[in-house]
């Protein structure tokens, strides 16, 4: 950290990274009638015991750049890489229809490099906060975790690269009102492939994206997907929220909460991008009354509160819809997980 003056900072700083990983896969017990297609570990047969052996080795540098033209304007840029260790996949299921020598159980390292500009500003005689930041990063090799239906086995393997920017608004008021803040927040974010070849969904046509050459089994029929989505990437996102405190008597202090997050359409799953969810809202809020000081505290606490029913990944069914890469090709049904319904629960918390 080099404090060039008062209102000018260097912040600069480099990590090393170097991880070995020794793996091994077995299916000890595999159902008698799909022997056939799913593989029993035999002892004695080397084959039916898939091992890797990983060395992944990297320099994590960054940089800030920080200026303070006013006491309550500090503005900086930043640039920073990333890096994730590649792996082996548990997800990963042997059988016939896995790529030969195990192709699908180890994923690469992740890699990205980026910036980020921002300003926090103290606004209206300190009672405002507002922070801002726009960013920008490229991701290489990113890991992308998914259900290939055809494959009947959550696959982990490397895009060939992706890209995110957008920028994020977030304020904090501490009200006129003695207790009561509101925070707010609001986020654009686009995030997309920019190079990854992924298995065709489960009745695609060449139509949509989906050709079949010869030869080629199910399982090896690729789409392009430049210029699609990522999963769980809203355009826009954000929260209103407020807080409110206040004492009763000497002895007892009331807390009120609630809060409203909503979500824009969201893509659900890496290989279909026909699988979206629109957009929604949900509502929590909590009351609680405890000491001072925080030694005790019983709160009631709601979360989700419309019983908003949302979808948060999905993935084709396996055995439903067919021909893929042919013509007359026909969707398949699709499965997801959603978010937690309503909840409401009765919080006692002591602190010694």
């Amino acid at each position: 950290v080099w404090d060039i003056t008062n209102r000018w900072q260097i912040t600069a700083g480099t990590r090393y990274h170097h991880e070995v990983k020794e793996s091994y896969f077995i299916q000890p017990y595999v159902h008698p009638f799909l022997t056939g297609l799913f593989t029993l570990y035999d002892p004695t047969n080397p084959n039916t015991r898939p091992q890797f052996t990983q060395t992944f080795s990297d320099l994590i540098p960054e940089l800030t750049v920080r200026w303070e033209p006013t006491d309550d304007l500090p503005l900086y840029e930043a640039y920073k890489d990333g890096f994730k260790s590649g792996g082996f996949s548990n997800s990963a299921i042997a059988s016939n229809l896995s790529p030969p020598g195990y192709e699908d159980f180890t994923f690469e390292p992740e890699k990205n490099q980026g910036g980020e500009v921002g300003a926090k500003a103290s606004l209206v005689d300190g009672s405002v906060l507002a922070t801002f930041e726009m960013f920008y990063y490229e991701f290489e090799d990113l890991q992308v975790d998914y259900f290939n239906s055809q494959q009947f086995a959550y696959v982990t393997e490397n895009a060939g690269g992706s890209e995110t920017y957008g920028a994020e608004l977030q304020l904090d008021w501490a009200t006129p009102i003695d207790g009561l803040t509101l925070s707010s927040s609001v986020g654009y974010l686009i995030s997309e492939f920019t190079e990854f070849f992924n298995f065709c969904y489960v009745g695609q046509t060449p139509a949509q994206g989906c050709p079949r050459l010869p030869g080629q089994t199910d399982t090896q029929l690729r789409q392009n997907l430049e210029g699609n989505t990522r999963p769980a990437a809203p355009k826009w996102s954000g929260f209103l929220a407020f807080n409110y405190e206040r004492p009763l008597g000497s002895a007892l202090l009331l807390g009120i909460t609630g809060n409203m997050q909503f979500k824009d359409e969201t893509t659900l799953s890496a290989s279909d991008p026909n699988a979206t969810y629109p957009s929604y809202e949900t509502y929590d809020a909590n009351i609680r009354i405890g000491s001072p000081d925080g030694k005790w505290q019983l709160a009631l606490i709601g979360k989700n509160l419309t019983d908003e029913l949302a979808i948060r990944g999905a993935a084709n069914v396996p055995g439903t819809g067919g021909n893929t890469g042919y013509d007359d090709g026909f969707r398949g049904d699709l499965s997801g997980g959603a978010i937690r319904g309503r909840e409401v629960e009765l919080e006692f918390t002591w602190r010694l």
